[in-house]
């Protein structure tokens, strides 16, 4: 995934990228054709990427019960996205939790960002910055110190430095299902805010379909490129959105998001039809998550996720 597209990726799936580490800097395991860099990863669920703890991310994606758009323009066309989130990651791999914080506020790219496009086809939303210039940056506002309280974790203060804020890597649990965290941002460029969470999601298991393999420690799915593709997981959380991501070759952004209480959800054929072609041993990163999502005075998001690992689809 390249920096072009960092302003189209949903903040809390462009979190889930960097907590999957590997998963995304390639889109297939044996390092096939790259879907692009996914930025550096802490590789431990995180929410640094790179330098600058930034993680790829812009607005909130596909509306499920869980979403919010933040770029105002869920009808599809061009988008001028100028996201502000503060975003608590947890995962669970290998018997050990992981996670992370990070914010982004109002980020936006040094050219016109109207060169990015977006649309929309039932509960998938489809974006692509690829006409953004190389040379472009990614810049960002300082709210002043975002302090972060609650779950199971220590108060967790972000500082803003070299145009973005550093985010925070733990190796804890960082939160139960139900639990609540409060944010409160001092102010500066950008207007000071406060608020409190949804109540944090849970991990969801996949139960349908049934997967065809195994790589890397994660399951691979099957995916017919001529159907519609329908999960069914358990441990939905009423309220939140399971969100669904993939990135063609194409350099598209597909986000399909669904009430997690629902426990289902189906990627329409004509969306499945965009996705890239994968093999049993080479299969396409398939990223997933949880997340409960509430906006904050001055249109910041404040979203908590939980991770479901990593996953691959295969269409042979």
């Amino acid at each position: 995934m390249n920096d072009r597209n960092r302003l189209v990726v949903p903040f809390a799936l462009g979190l889930l990228v960097s907590s999957l580490g590997s998963a995304c800097s390639s889109s297939t395991p044996g390092g096939q054709s790259s879907n692009g860099d996914g930025g550096a990863s802490n590789g431990d669920g995180g929410a640094s990427s790179g330098d600058s703890g930034r993680s790829t991310q812009a607005d909130s994606g596909a509306s499920g019960v869980g979403g919010s758009e933040v770029d105002g323009d869920s009808d599809g066309g061009t988008t001028n996205a100028d996201p502000s989130a503060v975003v608590v990651t947890q995962a669970f791999s290998d018997g050990a939790y992981s996670g992370g914080v990070a914010a982004f506020i109002d980020e936006h790219y040094s050219v016109d960002p109207r060169q990015c496009t977006s649309s929309t086809s039932g509960p998938c939303k489809i974006s692509n910055c690829s006409a953004v210039s190389d040379s472009a940056d990614v810049l960002s506002d300082s709210a002043g110190t975002i302090t972060l309280t609650g779950g199971k974790i220590p108060a967790q203060t972000l500082s803003f430095a070299d145009g973005s804020y550093m985010g925070t890597s733990l190796k804890v649990q960082l939160f139960a299902p139900g639990d609540i965290f409060k944010v409160s941002a001092a102010g500066g460029t950008f207007p000071a805010f406060s608020g409190m969470s949804a109540a944090a999601p849970g991990p969801v298991t996949i139960t349908s379909p049934a997967p065809v393999g195994n790589v890397l420690g994660g399951p691979v799915y099957p995916v017919s490129l001529s159907s519609a593709l329908t999960f069914a997981w358990s441990g939905g959380t009423a309220g939140a959105s399971t969100d669904f991501t993939v990135v063609n070759d194409a350099g598209d952004l597909i986000t399909c998001s669904f009430d997690s209480g629902a426990s289902t959800g189906t990627i329409p054929a004509s969306v499945v039809a965009q996705f890239s072609s994968g093999s049993t041993s080479f299969p396409v990163t398939l990223v997933s998550g949880t997340r409960s999502s509430v906006t904050l005075p001055n249109g910041v998001v404040l979203i908590v996720q939980s991770t479901t690992g990593i996953l691959w689809y295969s269409t042979q």
